[in-house]
């Protein structure tokens, strides 16, 4: 008896860390996972989406030139609604993919309202980066999203397109030289890949019926740049013409 329900407790423990049922672990989640509903509500909105992360791993873990395409998890916060508040946010989790896309897709079942997107982690193996949660991915100074955000309508079954994510690390050899904190700075991009969304989607949801609208995410203002510009005024106080080092692309 207590073998099986350690099996129960460590089948459910490993769903909930890849989003299945995060939400009933923490009252600020909806239930989002499209594979959880056996009928989808009527005033609930479906959205589709895609991700990819870009991301070399540093030399010290493999070859620099590496490259990995990995799973995005995912925060979207509701109406601005930053206090964690029951159901103010969804947890997406993209997991479907195809031999010949490298980007991760998903549908996710969700409140009407407008989202934006306000933490990204990545996990690679016991590596992990996040852009944590100091500024719940709104401008300090604006309240504007800073990634993305979009819309969701009561009945919408949305396409909001593909988040395409790089990881940039400003003058990282004089920043790790230096002794300075090393920093990273998260981009958010939208690409448009409607018809290999709805293709892999389609066929990993066969209950998935209804007409699927393009309503392409807003990209946010990247406010959180603004700090190169400290970076920039630490190494020109070290001596450095700044101007012209380079900032490494983005990864």
């Amino acid at each position: 008896m207590t073998k099986y329900l350690w099996v129960v407790f460590l089948t459910f423990s490993l769903n909930a860390c890849g989003g299945g049922f995060a939400y009933m672990f923490h009252s600020e989640l909806q239930q989002a996972p499209y594979s959880s509903y056996s009928e989808i509500p009527e005033d609930k909105a479906l959205v589709l989406l895609g991700s990819k992360h870009t991301f070399s791993i540093d030399s010290w873990l493999v070859s620099a030139d590496k490259k990995f395409h990995l799973q995005g998890d995912y925060r979207f916060t509701k109406n601005k609604d930053v206090s964690k508040s029951p159901n103010s946010q969804f947890r997406a989790f993209p997991q479907h993919t195809s031999d010949d896309d490298p980007y991760f897709y998903d549908v996710f079942v969700v409140d009407p309202g407008a989202y934006h997107l306000s933490r990204i982690r990545l996990n690679f193996g016991e590596y992990s980066l996040s852009t944590g949660s100091k500024s719940d991915g709104l401008s300090v100074k604006t309240k504007q999203p800073v990634y993305a955000s979009f819309k969701a309508e009561k009945g919408d079954i949305i396409y909001i397109g593909n988040l395409d994510v790089a990881i940039h690390q400003p003058f990282a050899e004089f920043v790790q030289e230096r002794g300075i904190s090393r920093l990273r700075f998260f981009e958010v991009n939208i690409v448009d890949k409607y018809d290999s969304a709805v293709q892999i989607l389609r066929k990993q949801y066969p209950t998935l019926s209804g007409d699927i609208k393009k309503s392409l995410a807003q990209k946010g203002n990247h406010a959180h740049f603004d700090t190169f510009e400290p970076v920039k005024n630490i190494l020109r106080k070290k001596g450095y013409d700044v101007e012209t080092l380079k900032s490494l692309p983005a990864m």
